[in-house]
């Protein structure tokens, strides 16, 4: 049987608690890592961090700073295998069922992007500004 990396550190992140780990961009979406500081990954956390939290296709690890509004979701991500290669950027569009039920509506996630790419889908759908970094 194979255990899916997201629930392994799901279960990790809930055993090890938040212990200052978590940001909060906009409920219920956080900046947290589990062991190592430097693989932040974008969390959905319905209730509180550290409790029932999923990665699922959410941007990570690496994510360096995030942003969101009422509509959108954004992160900017440095590539794994180079950390002094281009910026990686992300948006999804929020859904109604981000606290529960997500599995059945799913963000659609768009990226990677470019930082032109970025700036133009900016532009063009009213992106929101990256507020939090790690």
């Amino acid at each position: 049987m194979r255990i899916a990396p997201s629930l392994v550190a799901l279960a990790a992140f809930a055993a090890a608690g938040c212990e200052g780990r978590a940001v909060e961009i906009d409920h219920p979406f956080y900046l947290m890592y589990i062991e190592d500081p430097s693989e932040v990954a974008l969390f959905r956390c319905p209730g509180e961090p550290g409790i029932g939290c999923a990665i699922d296709g959410l941007p990570g690890p690496r994510v360096i700073e995030a942003g969101a509004d009422e509509r959108f979701v954004v992160a900017a991500q440095r590539p794994q295998a180079d950390p002094a290669g281009p910026i990686r950027y992300y948006y999804f569009a929020r859904v109604p069922e981000e606290t529960s039920g997500w599995g059945r509506n799913p963000e659609r996630i768009v990226g990677p992007l470019d930082a032109d790419q970025f700036a133009a889908a900016k532009a063009r759908l009213g992106l929101p500004d990256f507020r939090v970094r790690r």
